[in-house]
Order: structure tokens, then sequence, then C-alpha cells
């Protein structure tokens, strides 16, 4: 996907995407998890027709909508409940659906690559994966009240560097295997 599109996508779906309790006058009170997998799918019909395909390949499409569904579900889960516990635990279902999409886009890009140049490939992902659990170690220790001012802040904080290490590669992935869509495509 080139820049601009990507960055098309991205304002198109904070502009256009999930609404939260202050755009959209929901009773959390009355709400439940059923509730939310019931509107965020509401939303997401939403976000498909307001999808302008004719620039997408169907991969974007695809992409969009799937990241849009795990956004708009964060988001509404952190309306539902926003206590440091409840509000962790959503950014990491959220991370949990970014790994499955990293798993799928690196298989899909597995199958599109000449068989000499897996290998490539494969090796970069070990290396991202040793460098990702590194990196979780680091933001591990960061959250060491002797390192910060402490707080329930912190854990925010690492869960959400966590959650933008998957996140990060997922789009990268995804952006090379688009590249390639675009091309076949064309």
């Amino acid at each position: 996907m080139s820049k601009p599109l990507f960055f098309a996508l991205f304002i198109f779906s904070h502009f256009y995407g999930c609404t939260n309790k202050n755009e959209k006058e929901i009773s959390v009170k009355n709400m439940s998890k059923i509730n939310i997998t019931e509107e965020v799918n509401k939303e997401v019909i939403i976000f498909q027709k307001k999808l302008n395909k004719e620039y997408l390949t169907s991969e974007e499409v695809i992409f969009a909508i799937d990241t849009f569904r795990l956004n708009c579900k964060n988001r509404k889960n952190q309306d539902f409940d926003s206590s440091t516990e409840a509000m962790n635990n959503s950014v990491l279902e959220m991370r949990d659906g970014y790994q499955m999409l990293l798993e799928r886009y690196y298989q899909k890009m597995l199958q599109k690559l000449d068989e000499k140049d897996k290998p490539i490939f494969a090796e970069s992902q070990k290396e991202w994966l040793r460098f990702k659990e590194k990196d979780e170690m680091f933001i591990e220790l960061m959250e060491n009240e002797k390192y910060n001012s402490g707080g329930s802040i912190q854990s925010h904080i690492a869960i959400g560097n966590s959650f933008d290490l998957i996140k990060i590669r997922v789009e990268e992935i995804f952006s090379y295997y688009n590249s390639i869509v675009e091309k076949e495509e064309n």
C-alpha cells in the first residue's frame, strides 16, 4: 500500500470510524459485552459502506475492515469499562487480534514469494520475533518504579508499547504483501 493511500485509510477510519460514548448517546450502564459485539458489527457495516473501494485493492478493503473492527471493539470496551484492568484487557485483546493478522499476512506473504526468497523473509520474521521478545523484556523493565513515577498509567504504557510492536509489524508486512497484490491487480 502506498504511503498516501495508507494515510488516507487511517484518516478515513479515524473520522468515519467507530463512535464512542461522547459521539453517540449510549447508556454505558445498560451495555453488555454482547451489546458491544452487536454495536461493533453495526459500525463495521456502516464503515464498509463508506469505504471508497474504487482506489483500494481487495486486500486493502479486507485489512481496513479487520483493523477497524479491532479498534472499534477496543474503543467500545473501554467506554463500557474504563477501569485500569478492563482497559488493559481491552488493549491485550486488540493486540491478540493484531497478532492473528500478523500470522495471516505472514502466511499470505510467504505464498507470494519465490521459493528462493522465502528463507530471507522467514529469517527476517525470526529476527523480528527475537527483537520483539527482547523489547518486551525492556518494556517490562521500564515498568519498574525505580525507572518511572509509578502509578497505574505504567501498565497502560507497557501494554500500549507491546501492542505497538505488533501493530507496526503487521502494517509493514501488509504493505509489502499489498504491493505485490497491487501489481497483480494492475
